[in-house]
């Protein structure tokens, strides 16, 4: 471990999300930088829960390769769900008053569509991720009814919950399209954000786009499967076997994740529901146009 714990910073760059608009492409462009150390782990998600302040030296084990660079930073979508999580806004700056927040956001049909891809490929339909239900099979349901899909997109309401508790010279947003085509300009506007020097000569990848028809829906039935095996049975055979069943199995038991298609009068009642969040994330961006056609 390079770093000492005692001697880190506060946590003081958090990535909210949205979920599904390159969190994880940008979570590694920002750790490029000299003087931010992005944690180990995605997704830590410690201020979802109203005892973070006891997990704390956990959390900072994230961050294993600090070597005094001013920022420690992390990424955890779901921090942008202020709706479902309303608290964590709140812990945040109770946590670090003078954090930088950094938060995503695109067009909300195309979100829609990406959530319904990975949502099935996390298992969220088998599984409830602390939402308090599993998503619906039924896409057109759990775009009304499941909060990681509409209420993921109230861009505006979630800012608004940050700017309670931090100014609006500590909150940076983001358009996903512009990241994706221009990374480098984005960058060097985030560097500036965080009052941090431009580093030249950084080898800025391009996000790489994950085909949705490409994606399998979550399997859970190998590990249903070792569930229900003796330890004694499961211990016998080599690790290197036992890899390679469950491989196997999950190859034999796998299905692609089901398509998503919405009606345009569907289309219209999303966009009538998500056109004032767009129309006040737009002012509060400075967009002149109407880059994602909702107005």
């Amino acid at each position: 471990m390079t770093g000492n714990l005692k001697s880190q910073p506060k946590v003081g760059l958090f990535l909210i999300g949205a979920s599904k608009c390159a969190s994880t492409y940008l979570h590694g462009l920002l750790d490029l930088h000299p003087n931010i150390c992005m944690s180990s782990i995605k997704e830590p998600r410690i201020f979802q829960r109203p005892d973070y302040s006891e997990a704390l030296d956990i959390y900072m084990r994230c961050f294993g390769d600090y070597d005094g660079e001013r920022y420690l930073g992390e990424s955890s979508p779901s921090y942008s769900e202020t709706i479902a999580f309303p608290s964590v806004s709140s812990r945040i700056h109770e946590y670090n008053r003078s954090a930088r927040i950094v938060y995503v956001v695109r067009n909300p049909v195309d979100r829609l569509y990406s959530v319904w891809a990975q949502a099935q490929s996390s298992g969220h339909d088998i599984v409830d991720k602390g939402y308090g239900l599993t998503m619906p099979m039924n896409f057109l349901e759990a775009v009304h009814s499941y909060p990681p899909f509409m209420d993921g997109c109230r861009y505006w309401t979630h800012i608004e919950s940050y700017r309670k508790y931090f100014s609006d010279d500590s909150i940076k947003v983001v358009l996903f399209e512009t990241l994706v085509r221009e990374p480098a300009q984005v960058l060097e506007d985030i560097w500036k954000f965080l009052e941090l020097d431009v580093p030249r000569g950084l080898d800025i990848p391009r996000e790489k786009v994950n085909s949705k028809e490409s994606k399998m829906a979550f399997n859970p039935w190998p590990a249903r499967v070792r569930k229900n095996l003796p330890d004694n049975f499961v211990n016998f055979f080599p690790e290197q076997i036992r890899y390679q069943f469950e491989s196997k199995l999950r190859r034999f038991t796998r299905r692609k994740v089901l398509p998503a298609t919405l009606a345009s009068r569907d289309l219209e009642v999303v966009r009538d529901a998500l056109r004032s969040e767009v129309q006040e994330i737009y002012a509060y961006m400075e967009v002149a146009d109407d880059p994602w056609g909702f107005l």
